[in-house]
């Protein structure tokens, strides 16, 4: 018996020896290759400063994840209708699953998940909310000294806009046709941002539209070297706001003692994603951007006027990680 179990002892040490040995020699698994989020945000909607700071706030939330920027020159931005093909091509990205996180016009993605994008084809069923952002204001200046009091009395003037596929040409050509102006009873004067703003402050153009952020510091420039704020606004933008709901009411405050408060319309912006990037992912994403805000704020202005109240009302579904960032928001309240 006492050499059995000696045996026995002798059998489970050597077969503990090779285990060890066995365990030593295994080849250490690989780590999982690093997670990467890219992030999409035109420049006509935010700046280099914002996206930078918006992937820096993401990447401490998600310091295993590497954050990528994609700039894209002319995206969704272009808020006005369904006829702008770079609208078209930078939500695609999307549902191709080339871009992770975009930044958009909020009608722009509504349109597109419902396939009402033309040239579409098919809807974009991959697009979830995160947050609905600020509203961008429209713009209507008209040059120093000039007589013009209201759009429908810009007949036969030279408007600086957009390209006629462009985002502005779009949404400008959206509102002109409510207050009865088409194209042939004004000369259109096709010019990019800064340059529209610029020639109506020169006087080189009589008036032009702008979409920008509320408040802009090139619409407060062109004010500044004399160019006025018309109203868009009454029966007509009823109207508008019938044929395209997106837009909604807006006041753009005074901000000089002579001032007076200008009534127009704006389309919101909004935080999206992919319908199937991890819920956790997204939660932290959410978390990140509403962290990040106040330095946003900092940056660009007119993230001031994100409400958080608001922010899940998103004109698509949220994503289920958004979507549980605000129910434990509501939850610590």
């Amino acid at each position: 018996m006492r050499h059995w179990n000696s045996a026995r002892r002798a059998s489970a040490v050597c077969a503990s020896t090779l285990g060890l040995l066995a365990g030593s020699c295994a080849v250490a698994p690989e780590p999982a290759p690093r997670r990467t989020l890219r992030i999409a945000a035109t420049f006509l909607l935010v700046g280099d400063p914002v996206r930078e700071t918006l992937a820096r706030a993401i990447h401490a939330s998600l310091p295993d994840v590497d954050v990528r920027l994609q700039r894209t020159e002319r995206v969704a931005h272009n808020l006005g209708a369904p006829a702008i093909p770079d609208r078209l091509g930078f939500l695609g990205a999307v549902q191709r699953g080339e871009v992770d996180i975009a930044l958009s016009g909020a009608d722009a993605v509504y349109l597109a998940s419902v396939g009402g994008l033309e040239g579409q084809g098919a809807l974009f069923d991959r697009l979830r909310g995160i947050a609905l952002l600020q509203t961008r204001p429209m713009y209507l200046l008209v040059r120093p000294g000039s007589p013009v009091a209201s759009v429908e009395a810009l007949r036969g003037h030279r408007i600086g806009l957009g390209s006629r596929d462009s985002g502005n040409g779009v949404v400008s050509r959206l509102v002109l046709e409510a207050f009865g102006l088409n194209d042939g009873d004004f000369e259109w004067v096709p010019l990019g941002t800064a340059e529209r703003v610029k020639h109506v402050a020169d006087g080189a153009v009589d008036a032009t539209f702008l979409v920008d952020a509320y408040p802009s510091s090139d619409v407060m420039g062109a004010r500044r070297r004399g160019a006025r704020l018309l109203p868009v606004a009454g029966h007509a933008v009823d109207r508008l706001r019938h044929d395209y709901p997106f837009f909604r009411p807006f006041v753009i405050s005074a901000v000089a003692r002579e001032d007076v408060a200008v009534q127009t319309v704006g389309l919101d912006t909004m935080l999206l994603c992919r319908s199937d990037l991890d819920e956790a992912l997204v939660h932290a994403v959410t978390k990140a951007f509403f962290g990040a805000l106040p330095e946003l704020s900092s940056l660009e202005p007119s993230f001031r006027y994100v409400d958080l109240l608001q922010a899940p009302a998103t004109p698509i579904p949220l994503h289920a990680g958004a979507a549980l960032y605000y129910r434990e928001r509501e939850l610590a309240r």
